[in-house]
């Protein structure tokens, strides 16, 4: 558990550490258990943080093109048995 004096700020929904590092600048953050925390030496205040975590929408280019590729493949007729022959991993197993 994240206990020094670094700005922390809860965090209730799926956050994407390095997007959101991005979106404040690239000064660092880390995350354990619910919570966002900058690295030593930010100068992200806690308003900020808020701000950041509370605006963030997650973005994971893997798993987006991954989903859109399921999508577009089941659109052409093919079905998931289809696709995890010709794509092993693309489809999760039950």
């Amino acid at each position: 558990m994240m206990s020094d004096n670094r700005v922390t700020v809860a965090a209730t929904k799926e956050i994407n550490l390095a997007q959101l590092d991005i979106e404040l600048g690239g000064h660092g953050l880390n995350g354990a258990e619910g919570l966002v925390q900058v690295v030593e030496g930010s100068p992200v205040t806690e308003a900020e943080l808020a701000a950041g975590v509370a605006a963030h929408v997650a973005v994971w280019p893997e798993r987006d093109a991954r989903a859109a590729a399921l999508v577009h493949a089941r659109s052409l007729g093919f079905t998931d048995e289809m696709i995890a022959v010709m794509y092993p991993g693309l489809v999760e197993s039950p």
